[in-house]
Protein backbone atom coordinates (compact mmCIF):
# COMPACT_ATOMS: atom_id res chain seq x y z
CA UNK A 1 0.00 0.00 0.00
CA UNK A 2 1.03 3.34 -0.60
CA UNK A 3 2.23 6.00 2.12
CA UNK A 4 -0.31 8.62 0.79
CA UNK A 5 -3.07 5.72 0.81
CA UNK A 6 -2.34 4.67 4.80
CA UNK A 7 -2.51 8.73 5.63
CA UNK A 8 -6.20 8.28 4.06
CA UNK A 9 -7.11 5.62 5.81
CA UNK A 10 -5.54 7.08 9.33
CA UNK A 11 -7.18 10.07 8.57
CA UNK A 12 -10.60 8.41 7.82
CA UNK A 13 -10.51 6.44 11.08
CA UNK A 14 -9.53 9.76 13.10
CA UNK A 15 -12.47 11.16 11.29
CA UNK A 16 -15.05 8.27 12.60
CA UNK A 17 -13.03 8.59 15.89
CA UNK A 18 -14.22 11.64 16.21
CA UNK A 19 -17.95 11.15 14.81
CA UNK A 20 -18.61 7.53 16.82
CA UNK A 21 -17.01 7.33 20.23
CA UNK A 22 -17.08 11.03 21.37
CA UNK A 23 -18.85 14.05 20.45
CA UNK A 24 -19.69 15.17 17.28
CA UNK A 25 -18.61 19.02 17.65
CA UNK A 26 -14.91 19.02 16.18
CA UNK A 27 -16.19 16.40 13.49
CA UNK A 28 -19.14 19.12 12.90
CA UNK A 29 -16.05 21.51 12.73
CA UNK A 30 -14.23 20.43 10.37
CA UNK A 31 -16.74 19.35 8.11
CA UNK A 32 -18.49 22.26 8.13
CA UNK A 33 -15.54 23.85 7.10
CA UNK A 34 -14.84 22.04 4.05
CA UNK A 35 -18.74 22.71 3.43
CA UNK A 36 -17.79 26.26 3.38
CA UNK A 37 -15.05 26.31 1.15
CA UNK A 38 -16.79 24.21 -1.55
CA UNK A 39 -19.10 25.08 -4.42
CA UNK A 40 -19.95 22.16 -4.54
CA UNK A 41 -22.08 22.25 -1.30
CA UNK A 42 -22.98 25.67 -2.53
CA UNK A 43 -24.96 24.37 -5.76
CA UNK A 44 -26.13 20.96 -3.05
CA UNK A 45 -27.84 23.77 -1.23
CA UNK A 46 -29.76 25.23 -4.01
CA UNK A 47 -30.87 21.97 -5.57
CA UNK A 48 -32.11 20.63 -1.81
CA UNK A 49 -35.41 22.93 -2.99
CA UNK A 50 -36.15 20.97 -5.71
CA UNK A 51 -37.94 17.69 -6.22
CA UNK A 52 -35.92 15.08 -6.62
CA UNK A 53 -32.90 12.57 -4.73
CA UNK A 54 -29.07 13.00 -4.62
CA UNK A 55 -26.38 11.25 -6.34
CA UNK A 56 -23.09 10.58 -6.07
CA UNK A 57 -21.10 8.26 -8.61
CA UNK A 58 -17.46 7.88 -7.90
CA UNK A 59 -17.18 7.95 -3.76
CA UNK A 60 -13.38 6.33 -3.12
CA UNK A 61 -13.25 6.90 0.30
CA UNK A 62 -15.88 9.16 0.99
CA UNK A 63 -14.34 13.07 1.14
CA UNK A 64 -17.35 14.58 -0.97
CA UNK A 65 -19.83 12.43 0.32
CA UNK A 66 -18.89 13.26 4.04
CA UNK A 67 -19.60 16.93 2.74
CA UNK A 68 -22.72 15.75 1.15
CA UNK A 69 -24.19 14.25 4.12
CA UNK A 70 -23.58 17.25 6.63
CA UNK A 71 -25.25 19.57 3.71
CA UNK A 72 -28.33 16.99 3.62
CA UNK A 73 -28.18 16.83 7.69
CA UNK A 74 -28.29 20.37 8.57
CA UNK A 75 -30.67 21.67 5.87
CA UNK A 76 -33.18 18.47 8.17
CA UNK A 77 -33.81 17.20 4.45
CA UNK A 78 -35.43 14.42 3.89
CA UNK A 79 -33.95 13.66 0.65
CA UNK A 80 -32.01 10.03 -0.07
CA UNK A 81 -28.48 10.34 -0.67
CA UNK A 82 -27.37 7.27 -3.13
CA UNK A 83 -23.17 6.75 -2.68
CA UNK A 84 -22.35 4.69 -5.48
CA UNK A 85 -19.33 2.78 -6.00
CA UNK A 86 -17.70 -0.24 -6.78
CA UNK A 87 -15.26 0.58 -3.62
CA UNK A 88 -12.60 -1.95 -5.38
CA UNK A 89 -11.60 -0.05 -8.21
CA UNK A 90 -12.09 0.07 -11.94
CA UNK A 91 -13.74 -2.69 -13.77
CA UNK A 92 -11.81 -5.05 -16.29
CA UNK A 93 -11.91 -2.75 -19.60
CA UNK A 94 -12.98 0.22 -17.45
CA UNK A 95 -10.10 2.02 -18.35
CA UNK A 96 -9.37 2.54 -22.29
CA UNK A 97 -7.19 4.86 -24.29
CA UNK A 98 -9.21 7.35 -23.96
CA UNK A 99 -8.30 8.08 -20.60
CA UNK A 100 -4.42 7.61 -20.89
CA UNK A 101 -1.72 10.03 -20.24
CA UNK A 102 1.94 10.23 -21.07
CA UNK A 103 3.06 8.09 -17.81
CA UNK A 104 -0.24 6.89 -17.37
CA UNK A 105 -0.86 3.56 -19.20
CA UNK A 106 -4.58 1.48 -18.36
CA UNK A 107 -2.79 -1.09 -17.02
CA UNK A 108 -1.30 1.69 -14.60
CA UNK A 109 -4.76 3.17 -14.07
CA UNK A 110 -6.64 -0.03 -13.71
CA UNK A 111 -4.77 -0.48 -10.65
CA UNK A 112 -6.32 3.05 -8.56
CA UNK A 113 -8.48 3.59 -6.10
CA UNK A 114 -8.97 -0.12 -4.90
CA UNK A 115 -8.53 1.03 -1.09
CA UNK A 116 -12.30 1.61 -0.46
CA UNK A 117 -13.43 -1.84 0.63
CA UNK A 118 -13.84 -0.59 4.59
CA UNK A 119 -16.02 2.54 2.95
CA UNK A 120 -19.36 1.27 2.58
CA UNK A 121 -19.33 0.56 6.71
CA UNK A 122 -18.39 3.64 7.49
CA UNK A 123 -20.81 5.48 4.94
CA UNK A 124 -23.67 3.51 6.95
CA UNK A 125 -22.60 4.66 10.17
CA UNK A 126 -22.36 8.43 9.06
CA UNK A 127 -26.10 8.11 7.60
CA UNK A 128 -27.16 6.76 11.47
CA UNK A 129 -25.46 9.03 13.15
CA UNK A 130 -26.24 12.42 11.09
CA UNK A 131 -29.86 10.71 10.72
CA UNK A 132 -29.41 10.71 6.55
CA UNK A 133 -31.50 8.61 4.38
CA UNK A 134 -28.36 7.34 3.01
CA UNK A 135 -27.82 4.24 0.40
CA UNK A 136 -25.05 2.91 -0.35
CA UNK A 137 -24.70 1.55 -3.94
CA UNK A 138 -22.05 -1.33 -4.58
CA UNK A 139 -21.10 -2.30 -7.74
CA UNK A 140 -19.77 -1.69 -11.39
CA UNK A 141 -21.94 1.34 -12.58
CA UNK A 142 -22.79 -1.11 -15.51
CA UNK A 143 -24.68 -3.60 -13.02
CA UNK A 144 -25.91 -0.67 -10.88
CA UNK A 145 -26.44 2.34 -12.39
CA UNK A 146 -29.58 1.54 -14.77
CA UNK A 147 -31.33 -0.97 -12.21
CA UNK A 148 -32.02 2.16 -8.71
CA UNK A 149 -34.99 2.67 -8.06
CA UNK A 150 -34.26 6.35 -8.68
CA UNK A 151 -37.25 8.40 -10.34
CA UNK A 152 -36.08 12.14 -9.96
CA UNK A 153 -32.86 13.71 -9.38
CA UNK A 154 -32.22 17.21 -8.14
CA UNK A 155 -28.37 16.83 -7.78
CA UNK A 156 -25.65 14.57 -9.30
CA UNK A 157 -21.44 14.63 -8.53
CA UNK A 158 -20.01 12.32 -11.34
CA UNK A 159 -16.92 11.57 -9.97
CA UNK A 160 -16.09 8.57 -11.83
CA UNK A 161 -12.69 9.48 -13.72
CA UNK A 162 -12.88 7.33 -17.12
CA UNK A 163 -14.86 8.22 -20.33
CA UNK A 164 -16.59 5.02 -20.11
CA UNK A 165 -18.34 5.48 -16.53
CA UNK A 166 -18.89 9.35 -17.51
CA UNK A 167 -20.86 7.69 -20.68
CA UNK A 168 -22.61 5.51 -18.85
CA UNK A 169 -23.71 7.58 -15.76
CA UNK A 170 -24.89 10.64 -18.02
CA UNK A 171 -26.91 7.98 -20.33
CA UNK A 172 -28.91 6.53 -17.12
CA UNK A 173 -29.45 9.33 -15.65
CA UNK A 174 -29.80 12.69 -16.85
CA UNK A 175 -33.13 12.31 -18.04
CA UNK A 176 -33.86 11.98 -14.22
CA UNK A 177 -32.79 14.75 -13.19
CA UNK A 178 -35.11 17.56 -12.63
CA UNK A 179 -35.37 21.20 -14.20
CA UNK A 180 -32.69 23.09 -12.66
CA UNK A 181 -31.05 20.35 -11.37
CA UNK A 182 -27.26 19.93 -11.24
CA UNK A 183 -24.41 17.95 -12.13
CA UNK A 184 -21.10 18.62 -10.57
CA UNK A 185 -18.42 17.02 -12.74
CA UNK A 186 -15.26 16.41 -10.64
CA UNK A 187 -13.09 15.49 -13.38
CA UNK A 188 -14.29 18.13 -16.11
CA UNK A 189 -10.84 20.00 -17.59
CA UNK A 190 -8.79 17.23 -15.33
CA UNK A 191 -5.09 16.64 -17.44
CA UNK A 192 -4.75 13.33 -15.39
CA UNK A 193 -8.34 12.63 -16.63
CA UNK A 194 -8.61 13.41 -20.41
CA UNK A 195 -11.48 11.18 -21.05
CA UNK A 196 -14.01 12.09 -18.67
CA UNK A 197 -13.83 16.00 -20.46
CA UNK A 198 -14.31 13.96 -24.11
CA UNK A 199 -17.33 12.52 -22.86
CA UNK A 200 -18.74 15.27 -21.08
CA UNK A 201 -18.40 17.32 -24.56
CA UNK A 202 -19.40 14.28 -26.32
CA UNK A 203 -22.59 14.23 -24.29
CA UNK A 204 -23.81 17.72 -23.83
CA UNK A 205 -22.41 19.70 -27.23
CA UNK A 206 -25.54 18.26 -29.18
CA UNK A 207 -27.93 19.83 -26.17
CA UNK A 208 -26.40 23.23 -26.45
CA UNK A 209 -24.94 22.81 -23.30
CA UNK A 210 -21.43 23.95 -21.65
CA UNK A 211 -20.30 23.17 -18.46
CA UNK A 212 -19.82 26.54 -16.08
CA UNK A 213 -17.46 27.48 -13.54
CA UNK A 214 -18.90 28.05 -9.70
CA UNK A 215 -16.27 29.91 -8.12
CA UNK A 216 -18.66 31.10 -5.65
CA UNK A 217 -16.63 29.51 -2.71
CA UNK A 218 -12.93 29.18 -2.76
CA UNK A 219 -12.46 25.48 -4.13
CA UNK A 220 -14.20 25.57 -7.08
CA UNK A 221 -16.63 23.19 -9.22
CA UNK A 222 -17.60 22.62 -12.80
CA UNK A 223 -21.64 21.84 -13.58
CA UNK A 224 -24.38 21.77 -15.86
CA UNK A 225 -27.83 23.14 -14.31
CA UNK A 226 -29.81 21.39 -16.24
CA UNK A 227 -32.69 23.48 -18.59
CA UNK A 228 -36.35 23.67 -19.64
CA UNK A 229 -37.52 21.86 -22.55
Amino acid sequence: MHKRDTIRIANDDRLDEMLFQSTTSKYDELIDSSVRNSSLCALLQQCLKLDGDIIECGVFRGESARAIVQVISAANSKKRFYAADSYQGFPNEGVTEKDTTLFRSKDRLGRKFRIASDVPDRLDKLFKVKKVDGFVVKGFFEETIASLKLERICFLHLDSDTYSSHMLCLTELYDKIVTGGIIVFDDYRERKWPGASEAIHEFFDPKGLVPKLDTSREKAAWYIQKPHT
